[in-house]
């Protein structure tokens, strides 16, 4: 069962989710940074208020994102050259990983 208004294409493998949806759902909640993407972020100079802009604008990847994971489905958006996978929890909205997208950065293990 998809927790937004999604639909598995005919492969059952694809699963495309309607961008305003999927961000008013995670606009809805409280926004939480997980150790992973707190350590991510600083390493690759990602501020909270990117994140936040990529929530408010970005745009939905659909390939990069798991609509079907469980327990919080997974998803991908992206603005410029930054990607946030955000965790679509019950209580919360949870920052999984940032990616800086051009700049591969030397990151150590977090």
């Amino acid at each position: 069962m998809l927790s937004v208004d999604c639909t598995r294409l005919l492969d059952a493998n694809t699963v495309l989710c309607h961008p305003q949806t999927v961000r008013a759902r995670l606009m809805s909640k409280p926004l939480v940074l997980s150790k992973h993407a707190a350590c991510r972020m600083d390493c690759r100079r990602i501020t909270l208020p990117q994140v936040e802009s990529v929530l408010a604008h970005g745009r939905l990847d659909s390939r990069r994102s798991d609509p079907a994971s469980l327990p919080c489905p997974r998803f991908a958006l992206y603005e410029g050259s930054t990607r946030i996978i955000f965790a679509d929890c019950k209580q919360s909205t949870n920052v999984v990983t940032a990616i800086d997208m051009e700049i591969s950065h030397p990151c150590g293990p977090c």
